[in-house]
């Protein structure tokens, strides 16, 4: 699955489901061979601050 598609349906259920905390893998290790963590761990890094903005698919918002 591409980063970017992983990344909006995270960032559609952080806003759904109003996510205080996540848990991941460190997404800037630089140890983590197993690329499923690396390439997770940045996608629900950068869904968290694009979650918090009403610019970052707005389209989520007419879900509610």
């Amino acid at each position: 699955m591409p980063i970017v598609e992983m990344r909006a349906r995270l960032v559609f259920l952080f806003r759904m489901l109003k996510v205080d905390a996540v848990i991941v893998h460190d997404p800037s290790a630089l140890y983590e061979r197993n690329p499923d963590h690396y390439v997770t761990a940045r996608a629900v890094e950068s869904a968290c601050w694009m979650s918090r903005s009403e610019w970052d698919y707005p389209e989520h918002f007419r879900a509610d």
